[in-house]
C-alpha cells in the first residue's frame, strides 16, 4: 500500500500505482532575523511540525534574498544560498 512508503503526502499524489501529478511543496519565505523565526517555531509546535515533516519549506530572507533554509533537527542551513541568490 502506498501509505507505508511515504505517508499521506505520497498517497495524495498517487492514483493506484502511478503518480497523479508531480508533488509540490509550499515554501514560506520570511524576512526576519533567523533567531526570531526559530523562537516562533519553538513556541508553536504545530507550525514547526509542518516544516519538520516536509509539508512546507521555510527560507529566511535578508534584504529580499534567501540566506538560509530550515532543516528538521539541524536548524538553519546557509548552504551557499546567499551566494546563489
Amino acid at each position: 500500500m502506498a501509505a507505508s512508503r511515504g505517508g499521506a503526502r505520497f498517497v495524495s499524489t498517487t492514483s493506484r500505482a502511478r503518480l497523479a501529478h508531480a508533488p509540490l511543496r509550499l515554501s514560506a519565505l520570511v524576512e526576519a532575523p533567523r533567531h526570531a523565526i526559530a523562537e516562533v517555531l519553538a513556541r508553536h509546535e504545530q507550525v514547526r511540525t509542518l516544516f519538520d515533516n516536509g509539508w512546507l519549506t521555510l527560507f529566511a530572507l535578508e534584504h529580499g534574498r534567501i540566506t538560509a533554509r530550515w532543516h528538521r533537527g539541524a536548524g538553519w542551513d546557509e548552504g551557499g544560498l546567499a551566494r546563489a541568490a
